[in-house]
């Protein structure tokens, strides 16, 4: 997991997630090896056989990605073109294995790989050849220059929708990829040899070896990288209508400098603005709400009160939060929480053997945590969130519990929460399962 943050702190997440990236470095491999095959009449079609065969087989290894499957379309209407002698336009080409994918799976248009990786791509077909010619660098400096231009490229197209989905933005990105791209190559095409000779142990031997301080080298630098100050800027929420913003602005001023009519300076600002006013009304938003959390097998929950959150969970979650990082953080971020504490210690709640028990304002709640729980008293309260299978029947709270509606939590077991729903009907009391239901969201 600590690796996993540091690759995404960095920028260079994509490493690891096998895209564009590979497919081009596996198909720029297939070719350099293969390439003599040319000089023979049918040497061409070889060549996009045997390329076209591995590339396919790669993606099938790899697990059918909607980046890798991108990329692997683009490069087979590349080949075929090649040996077709047409000449392809690589906007078209990308249109067209878009259109093939949504063919074969029309809800790849919702993946975030997807949208990613074709974003990406256009940013650099686009962008790439007119920034490449913005200097001249010493030759010793053009190999940086050039993994700098590609990494500009791709990140003016794709930082609106990480905003939007991953709510950061990693400003370190130019560095970390001055050298994990070429180490990232450099381990793919070891990886390849190592494989492929594994049967001839001395010779596999040192390359393995190799690989290993290849592997290390990169890690170290992505973790130094990462402990670089303010190298992740955290907590960004935009809305979809706001990234439609966003992206428009990117696109009037690349338009501003293509076409050099500064009208559309008019368009860029009036975007600026409306996005401006959207995040102000996040910052200014203030919320009041219960909020119990969808975490398979464990129990989380937020009470939100203007901009602070008490946070209540197992102790398994306490101690490893990065378990939260999906379904808590984005929620939070959403909400413009700015400060968080832990509810154990807060003086609205008091733990009785067996329950938790909140009243926290116009809010009040007990929470059953063990089949031994016990009151001195029969307790009058707004909701019961059950956990950790300690009701089986509502029976056992009906007599103890005066509450206006059950909530069973994700910490229970499936079969526990669908006979506590089938029971519920039957007695018509009001109950809510997290577990099939969603996360559960009240307004205070």
């Amino acid at each position: 997991d600590e690796l996993l943050g540091a690759y995404a702190s960095s920028g260079a997440i994509h490493v690891l997630a096998v895209s564009g990236l590979h497919i081009g470095i596996l198909y720029a491999v297939i070719t350099f090896v293969f390439g003599p095959l040319r000089r023979y009449s049918r040497g061409k079609w070889v060549l996009a056989g045997v390329s076209l065969l591995c590339l396919w087989s790669y993606a099938f290894i790899t697990g059918m990605s909607p980046s890798v499957l991108r990329a692997v379309t683009m490069f087979t209407f590349v080949s075929l073109a090649e040996v077709s002698n047409r000449r392809s336009n690589i906007y078209n080409t990308l249109a067209l294995s878009a259109f093939c994918l949504l063919l074969y799976d029309p809800y790849f248009i919702m993946s975030v790989g997807f949208q990613l990786s074709y974003l990406a791509v256009l940013g650099i077909v686009y962008l790439y050849p007119r920034l490449i010619f913005l200097w001249t660098p010493p030759s010793w400096l053009i190999p940086a220059w050039k993994i700098t231009c590609v990494s500009v490229s791709a990140q003016l197209a794709t930082f609106p929708l990480g905003l939007l989905y991953f709510h950061q933005f990693p400003v370190y990105f130019l560095v970390s990829n001055l050298f994990v791209i070429p180490l990232s190559f450099l381990v793919l095409v070891l990886g390849l040899i190592v494989l492929a000779l594994n049967v001839f142990a001395p010779v596999v031997k040192p390359l393995g070896v190799l690989l290993t301080y290849v592997i290390k080298a990169m890690n170290a630098g992505v973790l130094f990288t990462e402990q670089l100050p303010g190298s992740l800027i955290k907590g960004i929420h935009i809305t979809t209508l706001q990234y439609w913003f966003l992206f428009g602005l990117v696109v009037t001023v690349l338009l501003i400098f293509r076409l050099r009519k500064y009208k559309i300076l008019y368009a860029s600002l009036a975007l600026a603005i409306c996005f401006s006013i959207i995040q102000w009304k996040h910052f200014l938003k203030k919320k009041k709400a219960l909020i119990v959390y969808n975490v398979r097998g464990h129990f989380a929950m937020d009470i939100f009160d203007n901009g602070r959150a008490y946070h209540f969970a197992d102790s398994v979650l306490l101690e490893d939060p990065q378990r939260l990082s999906f379904q808590v953080n984005g929620n939070r971020v959403a909400n413009a929480i700015y400060s968080i504490q832990s509810g154990d210690q807060l003086p609205f709640v008091r733990n009785l053997p067996g329950c938790r028990l909140v009243r926290w304002e116009n809010l009040s709640m007990i929470q059953i945590t063990d089949k031994q729980f016990t009151f001195t008293r029969k307790i009058p309260v707004d909701y019961v969130v059950i956990s950790r299978n300690a009701v089986n029947s509502l029976d056992q709270i009906r007599e103890k519990v005066d509450c206006r509606e059950v909530i069973v939590d994700s910490s229970n077991s499936w079969w526990v929460a669908a006979n506590l729903i089938h029971e519920a009907e039957e007695k018509h009391q009001g109950l809510y399962s997290v577990l099939h239901q969603g996360a559960l969201v009240k307004e205070l």
